[in-house]
């Protein structure tokens, strides 16, 4: 994937374990802050990112967030920081860590670490596991089910509550149907005006704890889109990029409004990076 798209991600703070945990929870320094996926990607290729290990093979770790996997290098020098002090840094297929480094191959998805935080609980180590299928070659191609679709039943929305990042009248409340991201394989998300996308799912992405993200494509942008979807406990959150990335849309709970919005974002405004 191009990096422009990996810059898009940086939009986005939060994803399907986000969504139930209060916000403090991102900026904290607890173990739990580790169980939510994050990649944040600035312009000059620094990366903060959070998954879960699906594979160590020597020094390097696969990591997979927000559906993709990962290469991380693990140098000497990266700094490695254990689940509990005073014991080894060890993880394994199935621990949650976090990242900070630098991106050395933007299209292999590759990361060489500088620092490398190890958040699995320690009475859980060995028990967590993700499950990735890809239901397409099951399951033929249907109508697209509407997953986002425009709320007409809110008042305007005053733009001056908006994150920095919103593009000035590209924002509207929208409502969602987040038991379709289990279930369908083509999806309508009806975003903003001129801005009702068709897309098709390519994998689905099944964590511990009843987590999915589902993840896919704009229709006939296949080489230049992708859309994710993740969901828990009802709750929803979606990333869409198109344009190799210089078209970027998110979907996400609005607390102020007690509904959801769907914003068109200006991938410039990168948030600082925090620890991994």
């Amino acid at each position: 994937m191009p990096m422009s798209s990996f810059i898009a991600k940086s939009i986005t703070a939060t994803c399907v374990f986000a969504l139930v945990l209060p916000i403090a929870v991102l900026a904290s320094p607890a173990p739990q802050a580790g169980y939510q996926q994050k990649i944040e990607i600035s312009p000059a290729g620094s990366v903060l990112l959070r998954g879960q290990v699906e594979s160590v093979n020597g020094p390097n770790l696969i990591v997979n967030s927000w559906g993709s996997a990962w290469t991380i290098n693990l140098k000497d020098t990266t700094e490695r920081i254990a689940a509990k002090s005073n014991s080894a840094f060890k993880v394994s297929e199935g621990d949650y860590v976090g990242i900070l480094g630098l991106i050395t191959n933007g299209l292999n998805r590759t990361i060489e670490a500088k620092i490398v935080r190890d958040w699995t609980i320690p009475e859980t180590k060995n028990l967590l596991s993700v499950a990735e299928t890809n239901p397409l070659t099951a399951k033929a191609k249907t109508d697209p089910v509407a997953v986002v679709s425009a709320d007409v039943s809110f008042a305007p929305i005053d733009e001056s509550t908006e994150p920095q990042k919103t593009i000035k009248g590209k924002v509207r409340q929208v409502k969602v149907n987040p038991d379709a991201i289990k279930r369908e394989t083509n999806v309508v998300l009806d975003l903003l005006p001129n801005e009702r996308l068709v897309a098709t799912r390519d994998r689905l992405v099944q964590y511990p704890g009843g987590g999915v993200s589902w993840v896919g494509h704009v229709d006939g942008e296949a080489d230049s889109s992708e859309v994710i979807m993740s969901m828990k406990d009802g709750a929803m959150t979606a990333l869409v990029t198109r344009s190799n990335g210089d078209k970027t849309f998110e979907v996400a709970y609005d607390a102020k409004s007690k509904g959801y919005r769907a914003r068109q974002v200006d991938t410039v405004h990168v948030p600082q990076h925090s620890e991994p």
